[in-house]
């Protein structure tokens, strides 16, 4: 991941990586083993001769393979989710709104079945990083800076904002435009969804089974109560703001 990278991409980044990735190792893992090809006959000819460095050179040919495999597989599991990460990091709030559900579902999908991202510190990882750009996302909507500075507020108190001086309300430019009313409402709104979206599969999985039971996935094992902190935390200072507007 670059280090000059945004919280709103990592996500996006980490698509990013395993399409990098399968594509800089497959075909370095297929003329590895072309049986028609100088490493494979390297490997022959070393073994003929019980070589050590022969046995290195076909460990190191199969970690090839399973490298390229993990990043080719990786890859297709997790390009799915590069159109909502997209929308994450450069959509609309409404947009983002939108997607929560669907791209929840499609973490669950991963979580479940994908060969490599079965694991609960690989997948938690992933819904992290999406918490966080999600809260960014979000924070940076719900600044109360840029609320004071809303063209409606504007027109009410032309003395603190004079650029804004001479605008309808019919104008094209702010005729769809929020109140920051409304704008903290959907902030909170969004909060709340992706909280339902990460308890809900907890919930039923608990209703369903015994307490003593072993998680069916890694998703239904993820550590919800830390992920959605920082979540529950953003939607409370939300609704702070909302009173005073």
């Amino acid at each position: 991941v670059p280090d000059d990278a945004s919280v709103c991409d990592l996500p996006l980044e980490e698509v990013y990586f395993w399409q990098k990735r399968a594509k800089y190792l497959e075909p370095l893992s297929q003329a590895t083993h072309d049986k028609a090809g100088q490493i494979q006959w390297s490997i022959r000819v070393l073994t003929l001769i019980s070589s050590l460095k022969g046995e290195e050179l076909r460990s190191a040919a199969t970690s090839l393979r399973k490298l390229s495999n993990e990043a080719t597989w990786n890859s297709k599991y997790l390009t799915i989710l590069q159109k909502p990460f997209e929308t994450l990091a450069r959509g609309s709030l409404k947009e983002i709104y939108t997607t929560v559900p669907g791209m929840s579902k499609t973490l669950r999908m991963v979580a479940q079945s994908s060969r490599f991202y079965s694991s609960v510190d690989r997948i938690e990882k992933l819904v992290e990083r999406v918490t966080l750009a999600l809260c960014i996302r979000s924070v940076q909507e719900a600044n109360p800076s840029k609320l004071l500075r809303h063209y409606r507020f504007a027109k009410d108190f032309p003395v603190y904002m004079p650029n804004f001086q001479g605008v309808e309300d019919n104008d094209e430019d702010y005729d769809n435009d929020d109140t920051p009313f409304d704008t903290l409402t959907l902030v909170m709104d969004t909060m709340e969804r992706w909280n339902m979206c990460l308890s809900a599969e907890s919930q039923q999985h608990g209703l369903h089974d015994d307490a003593v039971s072993k998680p069916k996935s890694s998703w239904d094992a993820l550590n919800r109560e830390v992920l959605l902190e920082r979540v529950d935390y953003i939607k409370l200072r939300c609704e702070e703001i909302r009173q005073i507007f």
